[in-house]
C-alpha cells in the first residue's frame, strides 16, 4: 500500500492538488460468515456464507482482500467576494471486488443447477416438498470495477445587514461505475453465471450518475431557516422472479427494467433560539412527500398471477431518496 500526494498554490486565489495511491480492503465478518434463509409458502432462498462447506459445492472457497488503485486531481479557487470553489476529478479501480452474486436457482428458475440445491441442503436447510422455487445468493471476489467521477463544492455568504446573513452552497457530483471484468465461472455452475443483470446493475445503474444540491441558511438573530434542494438523476435495474441472465438480457420474457426518473427533493428546517442554550425546531425531509416511480407493472404481475406468494411491494428498493415519502418533525435542542 502506497500513497503520494501534493499541492501547489499558484497564488492566494488558486491552487491545484493531486493524489495517487494503492490500497486493499479485507472482507468483513458479515461478508464472510453471514447466513440467512428467506422463505415464502412456495419458495426458499439462502444467503450462503462464502467460508462454508456448502459454498464449496458451488465453487466458492472463501474471500480474498480487494485491491485498489486511486488517482485524483483537484482545483481550489478563492476568486473573492467570500466565494470558495473546489473541483475534484477522480478514478478508482478495484480488483477482486467483494460483491453479492445474482440469484442462482436450484429449482423454479430459468436455469436450475443441481449444485445449488445440494449447497442448500449442505447448509442445513430442510426443504418442504411444497417448495417449488429454491435458490442462493453469495458474496464472491467476482468482478473488477472502475469508478470515474467529479465533485464540485461552491460556497459563499451574503450579508443583508439588519436582515441577517445567508450562507449559500452548491454541490454536485457525477459518478460512473463500470464492471470491467467478471471472474471465470466455477465449473460447478456450468451453463450459468455467478452474476446476472440484476447484480451488475446494482453496481452500475442503481445509483444516480449525478446529484446536485443547492442550499441556503438564513440567520437573523435567534431565527434560522435552512432550505435545501436536491436533484437526483435517473436510476434503473433489471429485475426478475426467475433470473435475468447476462446471456439473454432484457430479451428474456421474465426480465423487466424498473426505472426511477429524475427527481427534486426539498428539505426545510426552521429554528428559533428561545434562550442561548435552548433551540426549538420544526422541519421536513422530503417536504412535498415525493415518491419514486412504481415498479414495472409487468414485473409485479409475475408475482401476482399464478403465485400463492402475493407480492405487495410497489416501489423499487434502490431509490436514493427512499420509498417512505415525507418525514416531518419537531425537536427541542439544549446546549450544556
Amino acid at each position: 500500500m502506497a500513497k503520494l500526494t501534493g499541492r501547489y498554490d499558484f497564488n492566494p486565489m488558486i491552487a491545484i492538488r493531486g493524489t495517487a495511491s494503492t490500497g486493499f480492503r479485507a472482507p468483513t465478518l458479515a461478508e464472510e460468515y453471514y447466513s440467512a434463509t428467506n422463505v415464502s409458502p412456495t419458495s426458499a432462498f439462502v444467503q450462503l456464507p462464502p467460508n462454508s462447506a456448502a459454498a464449496k459445492l458451488v465453487g466458492v472457497n472463501g474471500l480474498d482482500p480487494e485491491k485498489s488503485r486511486n488517482f485524483s486531481v483537484g482545483f481550489v479557487a478563492h476568486p473573492g467576494y467570500g466565494i470558495t470553489d473546489t473541483l475534484d476529478l477522480y478514478q478508482i479501480g478495484i480488483r477482486d471486488r467483494v460483491v453479492g452474486s445474482g440469484s442462482l436457482f436450484g429449482s423454479g428458475g430459468d436455469l436450475n443447477l443441481p449444485a445449488v440445491r445440494a449447497a442448500i441442503l449442505a447448509n442445513g436447510n430442510v426443504l418442504d416438498p411444497t417448495v417449488t422455487q429454491t435458490g442462493i445468493n453469495i458474496f464472491t471476489n467476482g468482478v473488477n470495477t472502475r469508478t470515474r467521477g467529479a465533485e464540485l463544492v461552491l460556497t459563499t455568504m451574503s450579508d443583508f445587514a439588519d436582515w441577517g446573513t445567508v450562507q449559500w452552497s452548491l454541490t454536485g457530483n457525477y459518478t460512473k461505475t463500470k464492471v470491467t471484468k467478471i471472474a471465470a465461472n466455477p465449473p460447478q455452475l456450468l451453463g450459468a453465471s455467478l452474476f446476472d443483470l440484476t447484480a451488475i446493475d446494482n453496481l452500475e445503474t442503481t445509483s444516480p450518475k449525478y446529484r446536485v444540491v443547492a442550499g441556503g441558511l438564513w440567520t437573523w438573530g435567534g431565527l434560522s431557516v435552512n432550505l435545501k434542494e436536491t436533484l437526483y438523476g435517473p436510476a434503473s435495474r433489471h429485475d426478475s422472479r426467475t433470473g435475468c441472465s447476462l446471456a439473454t438480457g432484457s430479451t428474456s420474457p421474465t426480465c423487466f427494467v424498473n426505472k426511477i426518473k429524475t427527481q427534486l427533493i426539498t428539505d426545510l428546517e426552521v429554528s428559533y433560539k428561545v434562550f442561548d442554550s435552548v433551540k426549538l425546531s420544526i422541519g421536513a425531509n422530503n417536504l412535498f412527500n415525493s415518491y419514486p416511480d412504481k415498479l414495472n407493472p409487468n414485473y409485479r404481475n409475475t408475482f401476482l398471477v399464478g403465485n400463492s406468494n402475493g407480492y405487495v411491494t410497489q416501489y423499487p428498493t434502490f431509490s436514493s431518496f427512499g420509498i417512505n415519502g415525507g418525514y416531518y418533525y419537531g425537536k427541542i435542542g439544549y446546549t450544556f
